[in-house]
């Protein structure tokens, strides 16, 4: 694996750069004891937020269901948690309350689900091939506690994952056969009592199992999740590009049209929209969907790496891709995934403003 960067922790929102390497327990203990503050840190934010207020039986039954799944499913998942917590000096449960918060409250809150966020667009014939350009949207926290993770596993393929601390779950990922994944919240499909794989926890078991965007669409197919929806865009190096629209127990695929293909937090299917319950930021997620079709149907930008970036940092429309402050949603990093190239291109911070850093697996 060649790595082109700065491997060293960096100044935006508490992004540290880390290597993981081995079996599942073991790539748990690594990162549990490299990034143990960071992890403590996220932990107290979880516990003194949304824990704080929920009802302790109303999560302990979600996060058993979710914990008997992946006993069942993907038990790999959970041996990395308990790496993570014997490195870090937590237990099980604070890890698995860690990892799967979101997926926990979007259950037990499904009628007041969080503010969803994040936006991808992609292109199918960018000089380089394919290119997903993405940004990753936060509510107004200024302290995030994200790792870039470098993970080389026992089995499986090499990759690069964003995401939280604390465990395997990652925003985005290009892994070493050049697929790319880029990912955004999505709403809720009712009903749900927490049996599943919690829904972040789909991007890294992808990364490490499928080699193209077909077989990351196959490879999710049979598997239920929990929580939130979400929206995927898959690219690989041969130039193919779907976006995946994933509810709890169902999934439909979109295609680029005229070589383009974005979303951001709501279902554009007819078949996923009649399944979920509305965002609360729907207005915001169609009205930045709306500037991108209006930025590629009106402007019609080349579809190279740059003006991808400037796509991504755009400040036009009533909604810009580059959120501010609207919906108290904030872009707080982005990047751009280049399949043929292997290659992350990451900003730590807006796309507007942060200088990218390239990344190779």
């Amino acid at each position: 694996m060649g790595l082109v960067g700065r491997l060293t922790p960096e100044v935006c929102s508490d992004v540290d750069v880390i290597v993981l390497r081995g079996e599942p327990f073991q790539r748990g203990l690594q990162q549990g004891r490299a990034l143990k503050d960071a992890i403590h840190a996220l932990w107290y934010r979880y516990k003194s937020g949304f824990y704080a207020s929920a009802s302790p039986d109303a999560v302990s039954r979600v996060l058993g269901n979710m914990l008997r799944f992946l006993d069942e499913r993907f038990p790999e998942v959970v041996e990395e948690l308990h790496g993570v917590a014997e490195g870090a000096d937590l237990t099980l449960d604070e890890v698995a309350k860690l990892n799967f918060g979101s997926a926990i409250g979007t259950t037990l809150q499904s009628e007041h689900a969080p503010a969803a966020a994040c936006s991808c667009v992609a292109v199918v014939d960018a000089p380089e091939g394919a290119v997903i350009a993405r940004n990753s949207d936060q509510g107004d926290s200024s302290q995030l506690h994200y790792a870039l993770k470098i993970v080389i596993p026992d089995k499986g393929i090499p990759y690069i994952g964003f995401g939280e601390v604390g465990g395997p779950w990652v925003e985005t990922a290009m892994n070493a056969t050049g697929l790319a994944i880029g990912q955004a919240s999505a709403p809720i499909q009712p009903d749900q009592d927490g049996y599943g794989l919690p829904i972040m926890h789909s991007t890294h078991l992808v990364a490490q199992y499928a080699k193209s965007a077909r077989d990351a669409v196959d490879y999710l197919a049979p598997v239920v999740h929990a929580g939130k929806g979400s929206n995927l865009m898959f690219a690989d190096a041969s130039g193919d590009v779907v976006a995946l629209e994933r509810g709890h127990d169902r999934q439909f695929t979109r295609r680029p049209a005229d070589g383009v293909l974005y979303f951001a937090n709501h279902s554009m299917t007819p078949e996923m929209q009649a399944a979920v319950l509305e965002s609360r930021i729907q207005q915001n997620s169609e009205g930045r969907v709306a500037r991108y079709r209006e930025i590629f149907d009106a402007e019609r930008p080349d579809h190279s790496t740059e003006s991808l970036r400037r796509i991504i940092s755009d400040h036009g429309g009533p909604v810009s891709p580059c959120q501010h402050g609207n919906a108290a949603m904030y872009t707080r990093f982005a990047c751009l995934l280049i399949p043929a190239r292997r290659e992350m291109r990451l900003f730590r911070g807006p796309a507007c403003t942060a200088q990218p850093e390239s990344y190779f697996v």
